[in-house]
């Protein structure tokens, strides 16, 4: 005889919840059981004990969801924010807000890690684009080499 949602313990009903998050992603992407366990290496049946809180969820198994998936760890463990597709769908319809309010969206839902490899992206994507601007002006200009040799 099944137990009651109320007769489960802590750790029994943090791997159901786990499970439904799995199953909830899976179904987003309209993808079958047999899909999803094949994408992550796995057996239908162990998917579907995962998916129905039967098995715990091994860390390695969360990795290869948060790879394979693009699922951050907290959305996994705890629920507590988007998905990235969840995340992307939001975006797409606030297309209204502008990318400023997108990013803001975006980074609220970073764990203090990811926040960190953001920030350097970021800092080294712009520092890159502005270094190369600076450069091809320079370069773009009447004494240049490209302006001499494109002379007739």
């Amino acid at each position: 005889m099944k137990k009651d949602k109320k007769e489960l313990s802590p750790e029994a009903r943090n791997r159901l919840s786990i499970g439904q998050r799995i199953r909830h992603e899976r179904q987003l992407r309209y993808m079958t059981q047999a899909q999803l366990s094949e994408l992550l290496g796995i057996s239908v049946s162990y998917l579907g004990a995962l998916e129905r809180g039967d098995r715990p969820v091994s860390s390695a198994m969360i990795l290869r969801l948060h790879e394979c998936l693009g699922l951050s760890y907290d959305y996994l463990l705890e629920g507590t924010t988007f998905s990235d597709l969840a995340l992307a769908q939001y975006i797409k319809e606030s297309d209204n807000y502008g990318p400023k309010h997108n990013l803001e969206v975006m980074l609220g839902t970073c764990s203090p890690q990811e926040m960190e490899n953001c920030y350097d992206f970021i800092h080294t994507y712009l520092m890159t684009s502005r270094r190369r601007k600076r450069h091809s002006a320079k370069s773009c200009g009447p004494n240049s080499p490209q302006s001499e040799s494109s002379s007739p």
